[in-house]
């Protein structure tokens, strides 16, 4: 299997016929990473078929070459030609290709740390490679009036708050910088860039109340939304009105993440599924 370089335009062409597409990984979303961050694009090629495309961010600090997962990203994961097969050629198939995979990357970068999608559920390719695996979890809740009902009293109780949609979710910059205790994944300049692009490709919805904002990345192609930015107190009574004024109804919620204690447990109160996933890291 051979891996070259490809532009984004030849990754969308390729990107409708895989597994694993997730809108971290769609060309829309990386062509918005790229006003801010140096991201190379490559595809697996096998007896000049497709096997593969992906993903990384190159970056460089004082001739160490290193790939960290982008700001705000929470899958930046391998995508892999989705093609019929049984599980011996699957298994063997798979193999292959993230052999080829982890060589790139053990070649490229002394440092790495990549979350893969949780399509990814066989790791056994991954350990095979040596790969340092973590674990991860993310908590999924179905958009339906049947399961907003399900909603802990903890969260459904309290007051709602002048619900209201955002225009500009440029303006959560200091709620973020806030919550990351003055250390955000980037910096003011950046981040409203990256915003910028986000809502001019139509990929992102702000909401606020008077104590909390919340920014929505939406993957309309496989129905899906995802909790992008978020700020302030009691943001699930937030999200709970934005879900009962009917927005994105019959969609899938992805809070993001259920990796800290306290925040999990607050997540829980939604009632979702629990969602595995892992990353692969190097570090020296």
């Amino acid at each position: 299997m051979q891996i070259q370089k490809i532009d984004l335009s030849e990754y969308k062409e390729h990107y409708v016929n895989m597994k694993g597409k997730n809108i971290y990984v769609s060309p829309e979303y990386l062509k918005c990473l790229k006003e801010i961050r140096e991201v190379g694009l490559y595809k697996i090629e096998s007896k000049k078929e497709i096997a593969g495309i992906f993903p990384v961010l190159e970056r460089k600090k004082i001739f160490v070459k290193y790939s960290p997962q982008p700001p705000f990203t929470q899958f930046f994961n391998l995508l892999i030609n989705n093609r019929m097969r049984n599980e011996r050629k699957e298994m063997d198939y798979l193999d292959r290709v993230i052999s080829s995979y982890m060589a790139f990357l053990k070649k490229s970068f002394l440092l790495y740390l990549i979350p893969q999608h949780y399509y990814l559920t066989d790791l056994r390719p991954f350990i095979w490679d040596k790969a340092k695996v973590r674990i991860l979890f993310t908590y999924l809740f179905r958009i339906e009036d049947n399961e907003l009902k399900q909603v802990d009293r903890r969260i459904r109780n309290k007051e709602s708050l002048n619900t209201k949609k955002i225009t500009d979710c440029r303006n959560m910059f200091s709620g973020i910088y806030n919550a990351y205790k003055g250390k955000p994944p980037l910096k003011q300049l950046e981040f409203n860039r990256f915003i910028l692009a986000l809502n001019e490709n139509q990929l992102i919805d702000g909401f606020a109340n008077d104590n909390a904002q919340v920014c929505f990345l939406k993957d309309i192609n496989n129905n899906i939304v995802y909790e992008f930015l978020i700020a302030g107190r009691d943001s699930g009574r937030l999200i709970l009105d934005v879900f009962e004024q009917g927005f994105y109804k019959g969609m899938t919620f992805d809070f993001q993440g259920a990796n800290t204690k306290r925040i999990a447990k607050y997540k829980a109160l939604f009632n979702p599924e629990l969602k595995q996933y892992f990353a692969i890291s190097r570090f020296i």
